[in-house]
């Protein structure tokens, strides 16, 4: 985890600050996937970064 959050940080300040970046780790609540989720496919975040957590599976619903 610690890895996926210092590359966010990276890539949201320093690689892409005009670019909403957002971060996606096995430790947040359902909820709160749900909701990075959300905004990535509502093209809020542009660039998700995330841990192993897709391994497991993260659905992306295509618009339709």
């Amino acid at each position: 985890m610690r890895f996926g959050k210092e590359e966010f940080e990276k890539l949201d300040k320093e690689v892409f600050p005009q670019l909403p970046v957002g971060l996606l780790h096995g430790r947040l609540k359902s909820e709160a996937k749900e909701k990075v989720m959300a905004k990535f496919l509502n093209n809020e975040i542009k660039i998700l970064v995330s841990t192993s957590v897709v391994e497991v599976g993260v659905d992306v619903p295509m618009p339709v």
